[in-house]
């Protein structure tokens, strides 16, 4: 459980860092946060059962 989060961290370094670079605009960081954001959400709601 703490190696999603751990991975989750990562993940949006990476997102920001390309965002500051330029290769994602707002919109493309936006969606690519939201779809992170639900994916922990569908595995910690799977993980509970």
């Amino acid at each position: 459980m703490m190696g999603i989060f751990i991975f989750v961290i990562l993940v949006l370094i990476a997102i920001v860092i390309l965002n500051r670079k330029g290769v994602l605009d707002d919109g493309e960081f936006a969606v690519a946060v939201v779809i992170l954001l639900s994916a922990v959400a569908c595995f910690i709601g799977v993980t509970q059962y």
